[in-house]
């Protein structure tokens, strides 16, 4: 499609109504379009695609972007919802009072659509974070960095992990990676900078946590091996990137030998 859209350009044409006029010229006279050449995995490229789309996938390096993305919530604000299971539930109006109130059935079928959405969701990040061979990199952008680590502390209610309660009251990828990353050593310079009382658990992988340059606040400067670089607080976005080695793997079946903790 590039082709055809340098080729009409090249003929002194820019409009893309006379370009889509133009494609559709080509397919009435049954030309036949000549099909995009796939990326091989055997070359020197860089390959953009889904989580969804890299099932089954395998890369030397893998870097997951867009992990700030907030998790899609709206279908919890509406005054109807439906669950396969749960049924169907309704919230209940008061018009003279201009107020609605979650019914009990309506509250127990979003309760049970919200816990569906965020295991999806942690099987998505679960692909995405064992598609690499050798390194994975985590790129955490968030608008308050600092408060984004205290909230991901907050998950730890009391216990060495966060309770499947707490774990689910997030908003994206980045909060639960947060947390799961906050106790490595390489975290050590980001917990005392933002006040996170957590103890630090000893780690068998190593981490490289570099901050990024975000709004013209300058170059990112990476952290040493135990995180004590302290960082900007202000700016109008702050975002770090993780960087491990991918899981290591069985020989024989492929199947992980270790990971890194999850919430």
């Amino acid at each position: 499609l590039l082709k055809y859209a340098a080729d009409y350009e090249a003929g002194g044409n820019s409009e893309l109504s006379g370009f889509v006029s133009y494609i559709r010229a080509l397919a009435e006279e049954g030309s036949r379009f000549t099909a995009a050449v796939p990326v091989a995995e055997a070359e020197n490229a860089v390959r953009i695609m889904t989580v969804h789309g890299s099932k089954g996938l395998e890369f030397p390096v893998v870097a997951l972007a867009g992990a700030g993305k907030r998790f899609n919530y709206s279908d919890f604000t509406s005054l109807t919802i439906f669950h396969p299971e749960m049924g169907f539930g309704m919230q209940r109006v008061e018009r003279e009072a201009l107020r609605r109130y979650k019914t009990i059935p309506y509250a127990a079928a979003a309760s049970r659509e919200k816990r569906d959405m965020l295991s999806e969701e942690m099987r998505l990040l679960y692909v995405a974070l064992t598609r690499a061979k050798e390194r994975l990199i985590l790129c955490v952008s968030e608008k308050d960095l600092h408060g984004a680590i205290r909230q991901a502390a907050a998950l730890y209610t009391g216990g060495d992990k966060p309770t499947p309660a707490a774990a689910g009251g997030v908003s994206s990828y980045n909060r639960w990676m947060l947390a799961a990353f906050l106790r490595h050593p390489a975290m050590k310079g980001w917990r005392e900078e933002t006040g996170a009382d957590l103890p630090e658990t000893p780690a068998d992988f190593p981490l490289e946590v570099i901050e990024a340059a975000l709004a013209g606040r300058g170059s990112g400067s990476p952290r040493n091996a135990a995180g004590t670089r302290p960082g900007d607080g202000g700016g109008a976005g702050q975002a770090v990137c993780l960087g491990l080695p991918s899981p290591r793997r069985d020989e024989n079946s492929g199947e992980a030998l270790g990971h890194p903790p999850d919430p």
